[in-house]
């Protein structure tokens, strides 16, 4: 179910989409959905355009092109 709502969420993020404020808050929740998916998205945005979508909060890219979820709460 994860990987179909990066789906949907990826879908937003296609040229000629959602503008900075919607990427922001899709990088928000795409924090918060594990699996691949979500962090090859979330890989992806460390590089958007705009700095409050690629330095969002919450995320830090890594050294070796991984995106590591600081301050996330573990899956129940």
């Amino acid at each position: 179910m994860g990987d179909r709502v990066v789906g949907l969420l990826a879908e937003g993020l296609e040229p000629g989409g959602a503008g900075a404020a919607a990427r922001r808050r899709i990088t928000q929740a795409l924090a918060d959905i594990p699996g691949d998916a979500a962090t090859r998205l979330l890989l992806a945005l460390t590089r958007d355009e705009d700095r409050g979508v690629a330095g969002q909060r919450g995320l830090r890219g890594g050294a070796a092109g991984g995106v590591e979820r600081v301050g996330r709460r573990p899956a129940p």
